[in-house]
Order: C-alpha cells, then structure tokens, then sequence
C-alpha cells in the first residue's frame, strides 16, 4: 500500500474535484479512498502491487490538485459590435419595360451581432446569431453613367453557427488562456432596401422601398481570450452572403445577385 499525505491551501470542494479528474484521467488503475481530514488537509490511500505509484505520477497528481483542470459552462451570450463592408452588388432596374444593369456601391457601416450559444464540449459549439447589419448607398454605375446613390440597406441575418475550436487542451491544464477557432452558419437574412430620388443610369427611380426574405450562409473565424471561466473578450472576422434578391416598389423593381458582406467584430462572450 502507497501513502501519500499533504497539505494545500484550497478548499475542500476544489480538492475534491480535482482528485476525481486525477482518478479517472491520471491513475485509472489504481483504487482511490479519499479521507478528508479537514477542510484543508486530505490523505490519498492507493493499492496496486501490481502498479506502484511512480515519482512522476505523484508529481503529475499534485499538480492537477493544485490548479483544477479548466471547463467550460454549457451556455454563453455576448454582444459582438464591428464594422461591416458590404460588397459591390451587382443587379438590374426594370422600370417601363425597360431595364438596365450596373453595380451599387455602399459606404462601410456598422454590424451588430448577439449569439446564444450551447457548448457541447471543449472542442465544438453551436450558437444561434441574430443581428443587424446597416450599410448607406454611395453611388451606381449603370448604363456607361455613375450617379449618386441615396438611401441605404438594412440587413437582420438570422443564422445557426457550428464553431470548432483549437487549443482547448492547453486552456485545460491552465497552460494558455487563448481560443482559436473557426466555423460556419446558414439560416434566414431579412433584408430593407431603401432608394430615394435616384437614377440608375439612363433610368430616373423616384424612389424604391422594399424589402425581402432570403437564405442566408457564412463563413468565420476568430480568437478569443479566455479572462476566467465565465468570460472571454475577442476578434472575430465574419463572410455573410445571401442568395438572389428581387425589390420592387411603385412600378420600379431591381434584381440582385445576393449580398455579400465582410465584417470585423470585437465581441465580449459570458458563459453560465
């Protein structure tokens, strides 16, 4: 029979979870009996003649009792702000059986995202991720002619994220506190298109205000620093497209090839 005795300054439950960890991930050969003698002092019994407890393994065990492995809780939520830069789209005006093509450009703007989301283990989550995305008009060029462009597009992206993440084992053991990790989502984006007083080239559009329902689909990847076990504080790069479009309002209608979106967010995650 080995006997190993110490005392450390930790409570009870700490040592006492910790001393599971070790029993199932350290030592699984060997039987454990755990005595508490009091709230800071614990006596470990172990017997295995065929497997006696080597210096390491002691060394291994006190290590681990002393820093408890990290976790992560089940649920997280956390605000995610950044800027956003919606791409040229490219689409056709129909106006009097008439029709033109050219490319709307936008002015960068501002995303804002708020993910609900449930880890499943230290690796792999999965988040729900409503948002807002709002982007101004600069200008179109349609028809050999480049005009001024007024008004703006407003996007609510409804998406369900996969998120892999890297690194976890050393989060683990206490050895690093940053989480790398990519992903990618698909939902519904519901999207506001808003023009006044415009010409898009040879065509002159009093005004279009409409808006529509599409599939939407991303890409991510980011970073994130892991401040405690509840907290985290990050950058995270976000590719948002859409499928095909079509807005139509008082005689006017412009067709879309979809909208297409890069986004740089600083996000703040709390788990519970």
């Amino acid at each position: 029979m080995a006997h190993i005795q110490y005392v450390d300054s930790i409570s009870a439950g700490k040592i006492l979870k910790a001393l599971l960890l070790m029993n199932f991930l350290i030592l699984p050969t060997f039987q454990l009996e755990i005595k508490a003698q009091s709230p800071e002092h614990v006596v470990l019994l172990r017997e295995d003649p065929q497997n006696p407890i080597t210096a390491d393994q002691i060394a291994k065990a006190k290590a681990d009792l002393i820093t408890p492995r990290f976790s992560y809780k089940d649920f997280y939520v956390g605000p995610e702000i950044g800027a956003s830069l919606l791409m040229d789209v490219t689409g056709t005006a129909r106006f009097n059986s008439q029709s033109v093509d050219g490319e709307i450009e936008a002015n960068a703007g501002v995303r804002l995202d708020l993910p609900l989301g449930y880890t499943l283990s230290d690796f792999f989550a999965f988040e729900f991720s409503p948002g807002v995305i709002y982007n101004s008009l600069d200008s179109v060029n349609a028809g050999g002619f480049t005009n001024q462009l007024d008004g703006y597009i407003l996007q609510v992206p409804l998406l369900v994220n996969c998120i892999w993440s890297f690194n976890t084992e050393a989060i683990r053991s206490g050895k690093s506190k940053i989480r790398p990790y990519f992903g990618g989502g698909v939902g519904a984006i519901f999207t506001y298109a808003n023009l006044e007083g415009n010409n898009f080239g040879s065509l002159s559009i009093s005004a279009v205000s409409s808006n529509t329902w599409s599939l939407g689909y991303q890409a991510l990847a980011g970073m994130d620093y892991d401040f405690d076990e509840n907290t985290s504080f990050g950058i995270r790069y976000e590719f948002t497209g859409t499928t095909n479009q079509n807005f139509s309002s008082e005689g006017v209608s412009i067709s879309t090839g979809g909208l297409l979106s890069q986004n740089i967010l600083l996000r703040m995650i709390h788990r519970f």
